[in-house]
């Protein structure tokens, strides 16, 4: 059997008032508060990588919506970054990154490229949305491939192609 002072070279350890200047300690001693709008990570079922950020899609609440984490920090969703992709009731299919533009493709008809729209200070607030055409849609998030410059994916018309113009 050990005994407190065999282990820690202190006796009668059990009696002494050890863990008192720990409670003492200021909160301003203890550095930089933590950020509370964090939030959880949404039930997404795309998640693409963009710019030091998760962006995801596919939340069954909310068919249209586009979430995105924290730049840099993969784990915190805050609960206002949220962009609804022209709610028009047709889900988003996919996502896919060419050239550091994202692209949105919705399940029935839809092709968009959305660039950040950031604050004056810089801050990332949300998307600027480009419709590139309304005449394609997407069967399904695991047929999107990215080959070279191109993004190819299937459509209820055949086989689909992005080079980030067209």
């Amino acid at each position: 059997m050990l005994f407190d002072h065999e282990v820690t070279g202190i006796k009668h350890l059990d009696k002494m008032d050890h863990y008192i200047g720990m409670c003492e300690k200021s909160d301003a001693s203890l550095g930089s508060e933590v950020s509370r709008d964090n939030g959880k990570v949404p039930g997404v079922r795309y998640v693409v990588m963009l710019n030091n950020r998760m962006v995801g899609a596919g939340v069954s609440t909310d068919p249209c919506g586009l979430y995105w984490s924290k730049e840099s920090q993969p784990w915190a969703w805050p609960p206002a970054n949220v962009q609804e992709i022209d709610d028009n009731g047709d889900p988003i299919a996919g996502l896919f990154v060419l050239f550091g533009r994202l692209y949105v493709v919705k399940r029935t008809g839809g092709v968009y490229m959305l660039t950040t729209k950031s604050s004056d200070t810089g801050e990332m607030i949300g998307w600027d949305v480009t419709l590139i055409t309304s005449d394609f849609g997407c069967l399904s998030h695991f047929g999107i491939v990215i080959m070279g410059n191109q993004a190819f994916w299937q459509d209820t018309k055949g086989w689909c192609k992005c080079n980030g113009q067209q």
